[in-house]
Protein backbone atom coordinates (compact mmCIF):
# COMPACT_ATOMS: atom_id res chain seq x y z
CA UNK A 1 0.00 0.00 0.00
CA UNK A 2 2.79 2.46 0.86
CA UNK A 3 4.44 1.80 -2.51
CA UNK A 4 1.15 2.64 -4.24
CA UNK A 5 0.96 5.96 -2.38
CA UNK A 6 4.41 7.14 -3.46
CA UNK A 7 4.19 5.79 -7.01
CA UNK A 8 2.62 7.92 -9.73
CA UNK A 9 -0.33 6.31 -11.52
CA UNK A 10 -1.87 7.12 -14.87
CA UNK A 11 -5.24 5.54 -14.11
CA UNK A 12 -8.23 7.38 -15.60
CA UNK A 13 -11.70 6.06 -14.64
CA UNK A 14 -13.30 7.56 -17.75
CA UNK A 15 -11.25 5.18 -19.93
CA UNK A 16 -13.26 2.19 -18.66
CA UNK A 17 -16.74 1.04 -19.63
CA UNK A 18 -19.41 0.43 -16.98
CA UNK A 19 -19.01 -3.35 -17.44
CA UNK A 20 -15.32 -3.20 -16.57
CA UNK A 21 -15.88 -0.96 -13.53
CA UNK A 22 -17.13 -3.96 -11.54
CA UNK A 23 -13.81 -5.69 -12.18
CA UNK A 24 -11.20 -5.92 -9.38
CA UNK A 25 -8.54 -4.48 -11.70
CA UNK A 26 -10.58 -1.30 -12.08
CA UNK A 27 -10.98 -1.05 -8.30
CA UNK A 28 -7.24 -1.62 -7.80
CA UNK A 29 -6.32 0.98 -10.42
CA UNK A 30 -8.70 3.50 -8.91
CA UNK A 31 -7.29 2.95 -5.42
CA UNK A 32 -3.68 2.94 -6.59
CA UNK A 33 -4.17 6.28 -8.33
CA UNK A 34 -4.67 8.02 -4.97
CA UNK A 35 -1.81 10.02 -3.50
CA UNK A 36 -0.85 11.60 -0.18
CA UNK A 37 -1.64 15.28 0.28
CA UNK A 38 -1.57 17.78 3.12
CA UNK A 39 -4.14 20.51 3.40
CA UNK A 40 -5.71 23.08 5.65
CA UNK A 41 -8.84 22.31 7.62
CA UNK A 42 -11.95 24.41 8.19
CA UNK A 43 -12.36 26.34 11.43
CA UNK A 44 -15.63 24.41 11.84
CA UNK A 45 -13.47 21.46 12.94
CA UNK A 46 -11.87 23.33 15.86
CA UNK A 47 -11.91 21.40 19.16
CA UNK A 48 -13.25 18.25 17.47
CA UNK A 49 -11.52 14.87 17.83
CA UNK A 50 -9.70 13.14 14.99
CA UNK A 51 -12.31 10.35 14.57
CA UNK A 52 -15.12 12.95 14.35
CA UNK A 53 -13.35 14.95 11.62
CA UNK A 54 -12.18 11.85 9.75
CA UNK A 55 -15.78 10.59 9.59
CA UNK A 56 -17.04 13.91 8.22
CA UNK A 57 -14.24 14.01 5.64
CA UNK A 58 -15.04 10.49 4.47
CA UNK A 59 -18.84 10.64 4.45
CA UNK A 60 -19.52 14.22 3.38
CA UNK A 61 -16.35 15.18 1.46
CA UNK A 62 -15.31 11.76 0.10
CA UNK A 63 -11.67 12.15 1.15
CA UNK A 64 -9.71 9.98 3.57
CA UNK A 65 -8.11 11.83 6.51
CA UNK A 66 -5.34 9.61 7.93
CA UNK A 67 -3.37 11.98 10.14
CA UNK A 68 -2.50 15.53 11.17
CA UNK A 69 0.50 17.80 11.29
CA UNK A 70 0.46 20.05 14.33
CA UNK A 71 2.16 23.43 14.60
CA UNK A 72 1.97 23.73 18.39
CA UNK A 73 4.83 23.51 20.91
CA UNK A 74 4.84 19.73 20.45
CA UNK A 75 5.00 20.00 16.65
CA UNK A 76 4.85 16.76 14.73
CA UNK A 77 2.88 14.32 12.66
CA UNK A 78 0.24 12.11 14.24
CA UNK A 79 -1.47 9.27 12.40
CA UNK A 80 -4.97 8.38 13.60
CA UNK A 81 -4.52 10.15 16.96
CA UNK A 82 -6.65 9.08 19.90
CA UNK A 83 -9.50 11.38 20.99
CA UNK A 84 -7.83 11.52 24.41
CA UNK A 85 -4.56 12.79 22.92
CA UNK A 86 -5.57 15.23 20.20
CA UNK A 87 -8.21 17.83 19.36
CA UNK A 88 -8.12 20.09 16.30
CA UNK A 89 -6.64 23.53 16.84
CA UNK A 90 -6.04 26.55 14.61
CA UNK A 91 -3.25 25.84 12.09
CA UNK A 92 -3.55 22.04 12.13
CA UNK A 93 -2.87 20.52 8.70
CA UNK A 94 -4.63 17.34 7.61
CA UNK A 95 -2.86 14.42 5.91
CA UNK A 96 -5.14 12.94 3.28
CA UNK A 97 -5.30 10.13 0.74
CA UNK A 98 -7.12 11.51 -2.29
CA UNK A 99 -7.36 11.50 -6.08
CA UNK A 100 -6.02 15.06 -6.49
CA UNK A 101 -5.20 18.22 -4.50
CA UNK A 102 -8.43 19.94 -5.58
CA UNK A 103 -10.63 17.56 -3.57
CA UNK A 104 -8.43 18.07 -0.50
CA UNK A 105 -9.26 21.80 -0.58
CA UNK A 106 -12.85 20.91 0.28
CA UNK A 107 -11.69 20.20 3.86
CA UNK A 108 -10.65 23.86 4.22
CA UNK A 109 -13.98 25.07 2.82
CA UNK A 110 -16.22 22.79 4.88
CA UNK A 111 -19.08 24.53 6.71
CA UNK A 112 -21.66 22.73 8.87
CA UNK A 113 -24.45 25.05 7.70
CA UNK A 114 -23.61 24.65 4.01
CA UNK A 115 -22.95 20.89 4.12
CA UNK A 116 -25.70 19.91 6.57
CA UNK A 117 -27.61 17.86 4.01
CA UNK A 118 -24.68 16.58 1.95
CA UNK A 119 -24.44 12.78 2.05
Amino acid sequence: MIANLIMMSSFHPSNYSKDVRANWEYEYGFGASNELYTGSLSNDFLDMTFPEVAEICLIKLHILLIGVETKSSSSGILFNPSPHVFRFKQGTQGIFIAQNPTVVKSAALFCFKCHEYVQ
